[in-house]
């Protein structure tokens, strides 16, 4: 027996079990994200970069569920000049020298593309690619809260996912559902700006209004654990 569950998303398994047997003393208490990502130096206008040299970043571990090789192949068919492709996982592993190698196979060395793969940086490294790069992709086959998409929408990044998680919700969202959506998706937004600055701004105005800072989820579970305490008095 136990007084509260704590859970940290709507969409997560654990949610689901306590709905479907009707255990109704649980709460759920969304993750949170570092309060860098809310400071000014963050909040640059990527949407208003003159020229098309435009970056795009997966933060995601290297795996099958996290489908890395989706973007990887919709970047090389998407239409675009001289770009970057950033991915940043965790480990090397089996699916990531998959990835190196698809990408000599299908990148065109002389298309002006760039494909680097990021494995254990600092966190300080992902905070500067979060901070440096244009447009947000996920390409993931299943999501529950995602770290990622708050930090991306909170540095007014625009964001192309497919429909996982908490994405569809974010404002400005770009929701693809196979690879064919995501090469023109990914085409739209390299070719316009406005629209870069406007589903980015969207994104960061959405998690404003969520109460994603460190503080505000710490506040919440000390309301939950003081209600506990009181009702067992």
């Amino acid at each position: 027996k136990y007084d509260k569950a704590i859970y940290l998303s709507d969409n997560s398994n654990s949610v689901k079990y306590a709905k479907l047997h009707h255990l109704n003393n649980g709460v759920v208490i969304e993750n949170a994200i570092d309060d860098i990502f809310f400071s000014p130096e963050m909040q640059h206008e990527y949407g208003k970069k003159a020229s098309p040299k435009i970056s795009y970043l997966y933060v995601a571990n290297f795996n099958e569920n996290k489908n890395q090789k989706m973007l990887l192949r919709a970047y090389a068919r998407a239409d675009i000049g001289e770009s970057r492709l950033v991915f940043a996982g965790y480990e090397e592993n089996s699916y990531l020298r998959e990835m190196k190698k698809l990408a000599e196979e299908i990148i065109d060395a002389e298309s002006g593309k760039k494909v680097d793969f990021c494995v254990h940086i600092p966190r300080e490294r992902v905070i500067a690619l979060y901070r440096s790069l244009d447009i947000f992709v996920c390409t993931s086959s299943s999501e529950t809260w995602s770290i990622v998409a708050h930090e991306a929408a909170a540095t007014a990044m625009p964001i192309i996912s497919t429909d996982v998680g908490i994405y569809s919700s974010i404002g400005g969202t770009v929701i693809v559902h196979n690879e064919d959506e995501l090469v023109k998706a990914m085409e739209k937004l390299y070719y316009n700006a406005d629209e870069r600055a406007q589903r980015g701004e969207a994104a960061r105005q959405w998690i404003l209004q969520k109460q994603c800072r460190i503080g505000d989820k710490v506040e919440q579970l000390e309301k939950e654990l003081i209600s506990c305490i009181k009702s067992a008095c």
